[in-house]
């Protein structure tokens, strides 16, 4: 009996140096995000994008700087990998690179009010500004390689009310692109729009879900992070007369898909532990997990991608002053 309660204490602790892992990565001082894929993790840190090798984790080059010239970037940058290349989104253009960071075209975003594009097949899925019956919307709108708009796919309405109070996260406009389909979603209750690079519907992904609490303590802790921001602290007193804070969260956090999976992420939490749905890219439910997951604000995560049923965060270790990438598994 001994032996097979060994046998068993054995393996759960080779399993968990097989599917948790720390690595440090030494040369970061403060990564915005980050991309894994099947040979590379780009990590995104002042309109810089570093590069590592995913087998040894290994340095490699970085590339990119702040700039408006060829292979410059600015305002935000985000990586989407596409089959023989990368895009790389920033402020009014996106700029395809080679996967080892040689940069071989770039495409001016031409129409005003679009932001965030990202390819799909032949077309893109941008963040586009709508206004109907003197309403503003905020909206996952689909355009063509022109930047000619073809429709829109699903949209919220503008978090500022007629009256000047703000919805603090009444829903929260999601969408991604992978391997020539889009995910949807705005959290208003739980669904995600699988489509096709024509914008047609493939799959509507529903479930009945019951919803997280938005607590007293948890509307604390959004004030006391709006103080403490340089950036927003000298509009906290605004920010704290208008806030219209919600009764529950959204029913989606965030949308995740690799090359096998669809990864939907809610806002429940178990001690260090957050709520995962994952279904396949047929929208075939596959199982619902709790996963290892840190935020470094209220509302903002670590960077975090999700590779082969494994979720990579890089995580500010500040007792040792250095970032580290965890790795933990999901699937």
């Amino acid at each position: 009996m001994k032996k097979i309660i060994l046998f068993v204490l054995f393996v759960f602790i080779i399993s968990i140096s097989v599917f948790s892992k720390v690595i440090p990565f030494e040369e970061l001082t403060k990564p915005t995000s980050m991309t894994v894929t099947k040979d590379y993790i780009y990590v995104v840190e002042n309109m810089t994008v570093n590069i590592y090798n995913k087998v040894d984790f290994r340095f490699i080059k970085k590339f990119g700087r702040k700039g408006e010239g060829p292979g410059e970037f600015s305002k935000f940058v985000i990586i989407d990998e596409m089959k023989d290349k990368i895009a790389v989104n920033t402020m009014k253009k996106i700029s395809y690179f080679t996967k080892d960071g040689k940069l071989l075209f770039e495409k001016p975003i031409t129409k005003n009010a679009v932001f965030v594009v990202r390819p799909l097949g032949k077309n893109y899925l941008a963040l586009g500004i709508e206004t109907e019956k003197g309403k503003m919307y905020r909206a996952a709108v689909l355009f063509d390689s022109d930047f000619k708009k073809i429709k829109t796919i699903d949209r919220i309405e503008n978090i500022v009310t007629k009256s000047g109070k703000i919805q603090i996260l009444k829903e929260q406009l999601i969408y991604i692109t992978k391997n020539n389909r889009g995910y949807v979603s705005t959290g208003r209750s739980f669904y995600v729009k699988i489509i096709d690079e024509n914008g047609g519907l493939i799959k509507m992904i529903e479930r009945d879900y019951k919803k997280v609490k938005f607590t007293e303590i948890d509307k604390q802790k959004f004030l006391e992070e709006i103080k403490a921001n340089p950036q927003s602290a000298p509009f906290f007193d605004m920010i704290k007369k208008r806030a219209l804070f919600p009764d529950y969260y959204p029913d989606i956090a965030n949308l995740i898909v690799d090359n096998n999976y669809l990864y939907i992420m809610t806002f429940k939490r178990v001690n260090d532990s957050y709520e995962f749905f994952i279904y396949d890219l047929k929208g075939k439910f596959i199982k619902k997990t709790m996963v290892k997951f840190k935020y470094q604000t209220v509302m903002q995560p670590f960077p975090m991608s999700i590779y082969n049923g494994k979720l990579y965060q890089l995580v500010d270790n500040e007792d040792k002053e250095v970032w580290e990438l965890h790795i933990n598994k999901i699937l």
